[in-house]
């Protein structure tokens, strides 16, 4: 005897032609057909036209006569025609000499999962594009000259298509004394709340770029911004802890002229230059990350630039690449630049490096961003 009372599980026994022989309560409660209106009947009756036609009730007999055991998540129909998700198994039944016997399926209607399940699908698809079109927008544009005398590129590249839209950014624009400024973050996050997040980050910096002439103190404006924003968001009870949202960031800002170069940012992977000949300084920001504590002091690092020196800048989803315990890290991304230098155009060295630290560590974990700037 099966569970003849329970209602929340249809247990159906076939005989081994998949005719129903036995339909327990539950079965008509979720399908809607009484046992006397289906005994005799195979199984596929409860099963989609589309199915019907591929012989997956069939296939999904065999098969558990074959592995003792078979799977049957899917779309099935009820007695009035409507559609229900019924999570199964079809287990085979054997006599004690082993001889096959027939066929039991355990299902229950996990409708209303499924539907929320699919609804959850949609909407993370929704913010993905929506992301995805912030993303562009952050990151759109790579010319190779914005200004006489100065080249960049710049790279990005996602850790798998897969994943949500991350917090990586670049920017590179003109300054109103001549100078050109250029950016390098990473917020904290995936998806659109990240790509809001960057949004207002990129534009508000280039606001305090352009309002002063120090980009320590851009950045120091930047910071209280956040950190406001986060208070803000606080007393509203609309913001998580402070720590999930921060960013880190490298901001350069380059005289095409003189070649008078100031470094500031914080939490961000070393600034690196590399000279004509190879010889390579890496520059310690030192900086807090932005958005976690207010009223935070940032220095800058004035270097001189001269004729066909490089900055490379980049996030630490390229730093990060591994082999085995040891990652690439700053000097591993100087090697490869060196190493690249004699490409020529910075599109190629950029390219290589990027090619250089798959090689090292295989696909990437996280999203990488990289920009170099030289001076011509």
């Amino acid at each position: 005897m099966i569970e003849a009372n329970v209602r929340d599980c249809a247990i159906i026994i076939m005989d081994i032609n998949g005719a129903i022989v036995n339909w327990n309560l539950g079965a008509e409660c979720i399908m809607g057909w009484s046992e006397e209106e289906v005994l005799g009947l195979y199984a596929e009756i409860y099963f989609t036209t589309e199915d019907r036609l591929q012989r997956v009730c069939a296939r999904g007999l065999a098969r558990a006569a074959l592995k003792a055991e078979c799977e049957d998540n899917r779309w099935h129909v009820r007695k009035d025609g409507s559609r229900f998700w019924g999570s199964g198994t079809i287990h085979s039944l054997r006599e004690r000499d082993g001889r096959l016997r027939g066929f039991v399926e355990i299902m229950h209607d996990t409708s209303e999962h499924k539907r929320a399940e699919t609804e959850l699908a949609a909407a993370l698809g929704r913010e993905r594009r929506n992301a995805e079109i912030l993303q562009r927008s952050i990151l759109l544009g790579n010319p190779r000259r914005i200004h006489a005398g100065l080249e960049l590129t710049a790279q990005y590249e996602p850790a798998s298509a897969d994943l949500l839209v991350g917090g990586d950014f670049f920017d590179m624009f003109p300054l109103s004394d001549g100078r050109v400024a250029i950016v390098l973050g990473d917020v904290v996050g995936k998806g659109l709340e990240a790509a809001v997040h960057t949004t207002q980050i990129k534009f508000a910096l280039r606001a305090f770029m352009r309002e002063h002439a120090k980009p320590e103190v851009a950045v120091k404006c930047l910071n209280e911004f956040l950190c406001e924003s986060e208070r803000l968001d606080a007393e509203r009870g609309a913001s998580e802890d402070r720590l999930t949202r921060f960013a880190v960031l490298s901001t350069a800002v380059i005289d095409p002229v003189t070649g008078e170069t100031s470094f500031a940012g914080g939490g961000a992977e070393p600034p690196i230059i590399l000279t004509r000949s190879g010889k390579s300084q890496q520059i310690d920001l030192g900086g807090m990350p932005l958005g976690v504590i207010p009223e935070t002091d940032y220095e800058a690092t004035k270097v001189h630039l001269s004729g066909g020196d490089l900055i490379v800048l980049a996030t630490d989803g390229l730093t990060e690449s591994r082999r085995g315990n040891n990652f690439l890290g700053s000097d591993g991304l100087t090697r490869l630049a060196q190493d690249a230098l004699s490409l020529g155009a910075v599109d190629h060295i950029a390219q290589a490096v990027l090619e250089g630290a798959r090689a090292y560590g295989g696909a990437f974990r996280d999203d990488v961003c990289l920009l170099i700037a030289r001076l011509s």
